[in-house]
């Protein structure tokens, strides 16, 4: 995956996407961007 689509699919996943949505097996999702990952831990 490359760096400008893995950008876009964090995107699309922030805007309230669902990763089933995205075209892409979500296995390789998940390997690319961790469940952790897409959530702010901070607060």
């Amino acid at each position: 995956m490359t760096d400008s689509k893995l950008e876009s699919a964090k995107k699309l996943l922030e805007s309230g996407l669902l990763p089933k949505d995205l075209g892409i097996s979500i296995p390789i999702l998940y390997r690319w961007i961790p469940s952790a990952a897409r959530f702010n831990m901070d607060d």
